[in-house]
């Protein structure tokens, strides 16, 4: 799965609220776990920080979320945690940009 980031309008389900900016990020081979989180995190406020200019400019875009797309997590399972950096170690992760 591809691995990114997205400002959303918040409403009071977890992560259901209309899209306002999303971007993927690219994983390079020698990513790790830690490198793409740390990397993650700036997008993630570089996200924040358009969606608050777009919301105060009356601009922000209302993209509603396809429920059937991508998953949240709010503490990653320790079999699926385990798999992911195997797979980036073992440099079988199938999203790699390089």
């Amino acid at each position: 799965m591809p691995q990114g980031a997205t400002a959303h309008f918040v409403v009071p389900g977890i992560d259901t609220g209309d899209i306002i900016v999303s971007r993927q990020l690219p994983v390079y081979r020698h990513d790790t776990y830690e490198s793409i989180n740390y990397h993650i995190a700036i997008l993630a406020g570089e996200l924040m920080a358009e969606a608050v200019t777009s919301i105060a400019n009356g601009e922000a875009p209302r993209t509603p979320q396809d429920p059937n797309v991508g998953e949240s997590f709010k503490v990653i399972p320790d079999d699926l945690l385990k798999e992911g950096k195997q797979r980036l170690a073992e440099s079988r992760y199938s999203h790699f940009t390089d």
